[in-house]
């Protein structure tokens, strides 16, 4: 009838199946139930899964690709963005998008992060402070970025030269030298 004859049409422009095999829809597409799945060759399939509760899982044989022509890999959560990874001169930025909040690598355990190459805290004439802890509190090695300072807080091994230029000021009511000779030079205005 009539309405069968409208029901068709709306269904030929929600729908669109093309005899070279490719399918267009002209509003959004929900997948009620179970997965969606995606090959370019009927094989090795994507399978795109949403739980019960949320959780949306990728699941791909092989590598997963991101190609952003913006450059960003945008990250949110409740809508709010929290932070970025992008492509930076041909190198790689991850920043937090919200002011002055922190930036976390947390290894499970006695896990560590390790860097394989040179570590740059800044840039010339612009740094920063950078603090190591120690297993006591209290107890720390610290750059004081504003001083141009190395603070100490706790006890100082060297294993190996240790070459000055500068006044040495040492603090304390015992200084102990364990070596056998104590070689002392100074320039020839100092000495008279």
């Amino acid at each position: 009838g009539l309405g069968d004859v409208y029901k068709r049409q709306a269904y030929e422009s929600a729908f669109t199946l093309k005899n070279n095999q490719t399918a267009a829809f002209a509003g959004a597409v929900s997948v009620a139930g179970g997965a969606l799945s995606i090959s370019g060759d009927g094989s090795n399939a994507v399978t795109l899964t949403e739980s019960a509760s949320g959780d949306f899982t990728i699941d791909a044989p092989d590598d997963i690709r991101f190609d952003a022509g913006g450059g960003d890999f945008v990250w949110r959560t409740g809508g709010t963005e929290f932070g970025r990874l992008s492509a930076y001169s041909n190198g790689l930025r991850l920043t937090t998008s919200v002011a002055n909040q922190d930036m976390y690598l947390v290894p499970n355990g006695t896990g560590r992060v390790q860097v394989d190459k040179r570590l740059y805290v800044g840039a010339n004439d612009t740094g920063h402070d950078v603090i190591f802890y120690g297993a006591t509190s209290g107890k720390k090695m610290q750059w004081d970025e504003s001083a141009d300072t190395l603070i100490v807080d706790g006890a100082l091994d060297i294993n190996g030269s240790a070459n000055i230029s500068g006044d040495l000021t040492v603090s304390g009511t015992t200084t102990t030298v364990n070596q056998t000779c104590l070689l002392y030079t100074s320039d020839a205005a100092d000495e008279e």
